[in-house]
């Protein structure tokens, strides 16, 4: 007998609690909130691609297929929660080093996803996870979104 492979568990984004803001000034921080991992809530139209997880099932990063926008991705990881809006502001964040976002480009661009691409999902790899049409961006976070650099938690 064949075993069947097991299906992916699938978050609902109205039980994920909303992000906590940073009390001190010298916590480790991700725009004024404390880092935490998204969650993936399931593929849907406009967001069909892999996820890739780290070693605890968290999502690190989402390979993009032909057809997916930035606002499903966004939805998909439930990234509303993090300021309102359709979740791209978050994504943008999270690949503003990488990717040419809104942050890198002092919000003249509006994020592209291209077949291929590798979307960022974490706070801790923003320095070196992502892709945009195989260009690897190398911005500097300090002089980012409205000459207001963004903080980023250590980088691994």
């Amino acid at each position: 007998m064949t075993e069947e492979p097991e299906e992916p568990a699938y978050a609902t984004c109205s039980d994920i609690a909303a992000p906590t803001p940073v009390d001190s000034v010298d916590a480790e921080q991700l725009d004024g909130l404390v880092p935490q991992y998204l969650v993936d809530s399931g593929p849907r139209a406009g967001a069909q691609g892999e996820t890739e997880t780290d070693a605890d099932g968290n999502p690190v990063a989402y390979h993009a297929v032909e057809g997916d926008s930035y606002a499903s991705i966004a939805a998909r990881f439930c990234t509303t929660m993090f300021g309102g809006g359709d979740g791209t502001r978050h994504l943008d964040i999270l690949n503003m080093v990488r990717r040419n976002t809104m942050f890198s480009a002092g919000g003249e661009k509006v994020s592209t996803v291209y077949a291929g691409d590798t979307i960022n999902l974490s706070p801790w790899t923003i320095a070196t996870v992502g892709d945009e049409n195989g260009q690897v961006y190398s911005f500097d976070p300090a002089s980012s979104f409205n000459n207001s650099p963004v903080t980023m938690p250590a980088q691994h």
